[in-house]
């Protein structure tokens, strides 16, 4: 399990939602009492490399609790199998439900081969019901994430089924100063010039992660190599746009390109088939 203090996330977020989940873990008797199904939902919800699941495994770690991890973009994810596996977590465990905008929208058909042949995928309704339908069972704390939040319908983050969302987003100074001083602590001089020259360069929390795993006890090379290393990324992030143009102009056909009529195979050939991969470029900091 990881220790709940190394997720980060801005301002008080996380004592905000451990306070919540500690009081609800008081209130048994209260939700008995009046009625109420005795369940707690959360939403963490932005950009991809934020923290989201990784700030579920600390609280559980925190908690001493276990994990009961569900991804709804699994194939043999049918609205059956979900049901059942809600209702069977172990007692003390998180719930979480990782991607949950796969589940709204139109439904994925099923696929007519392979072996998941015939298996109709998680639908919408059947997360709802899932969540807090007849067949729900209580005494469940769920964590649900995704990187788009604009797609959720407001039925899913209603109270009852979300009870609390928090927006997870890329670092801010707040936290480029907390993230460097876990990495190397008390060097505050270092960690508020490490914060001015990432501020406003929209940086995930993996990513500064990544970068500081190259200087593990060096925070003096660490802030000497950010500005390059920021360098190079500004002008990755620019050449995207232009890589994926021209990988889409290599798989459409020319305009006014002439067509050539392939002859059929010969009924007794061989299948040739041919694959192609290609190395991520990867840089490091000297």
């Amino acid at each position: 399990m990881r220790p709940f203090g190394s997720v980060i996330l801005d301002g008080n977020a996380s004592e905000e939602i451990l306070q919540d989940v500690s009081e609800f873990l008081k209130c048994h008797e209260w939700y008995l009492a009046r009625g109420i199904p005795y369940r707690r939902g959360y939403l963490l919800h932005g950009p991809p490399g934020c923290g989201k699941s990784s700030f579920v495994m600390a609280m559980a770690g925190r908690l001493g609790y276990n994990i009961a991890v569900l991804n709804l973009g699994d194939p043999s994810m049918t609205d059956d199998r979900l049901q059942h596996l809600l209702a069977v977590v172990p007692p003390k465990s998180l719930v979480l439900l990782e991607d949950v905008d796969f589940a709204v929208g139109q439904s994925t058909p099923a696929d007519p081969s392979g072996p998941y042949a015939g298996v109709m995928r998680v639908s919408f309704s059947g997360l709802l019901n899932a969540l807090d339908g007849v067949v729900a069972t209580e005494e469940r704390i769920v964590f649900m994430t995704t990187n788009h939040f604009r797609r959720l319908p407001r039925a899913l983050i209603r109270p009852g089924r979300v009870d609390l969302n928090i927006f997870v987003g890329l670092a801010t100074q707040i936290q480029l100063k907390r993230m460097f001083l876990r990495f190397f602590p008390e060097q505050e001089a270092l960690a508020d010039q490490f914060q001015v020259l990432c501020d406003n360069e929209g940086l995930s929390m993996a990513e500064l992660q990544g970068f500081f795993m190259f200087f593990k006890d060096q925070p003096e090379a660490c802030v000497a190599n950010v500005g390059p290393w920021l360098d190079a990324r500004r002008q990755a992030v620019e050449e995207r746009p232009q890589q994926q143009d021209q990988a889409q102009q290599k798989l459409s056909p020319a305009e006014g390109a002439a067509t050539t009529q392939v002859p059929a195979p010969v009924q007794d050939a061989e299948p040739k088939t041919s694959t192609t991969g290609g190395a991520s470029p990867s840089t490091a900091a000297a």
